[in-house]
């Protein structure tokens, strides 16, 4: 009966996974952007040596 509970719940109440899935979304984007960053100043840095 859990996983039915869970479903009905996924099914009456949509902002659950919605919300789970912004903020992995919203995770992953700020790791993307931050990991561009720092490559951006590594890259800097090496192509003045």
């Amino acid at each position: 009966m859990l996983l039915a509970d869970a479903y009905r719940d996924i099914r009456l109440a949509i902002w659950i996974p919605f919300w789970t899935a912004f903020a992995m979304t919203f995770t992953i984007f700020t790791f993307n952007v931050l990991a561009q960053g720092v490559q951006n100043i590594f890259n800097k840095k090496n192509s003045h040596i």
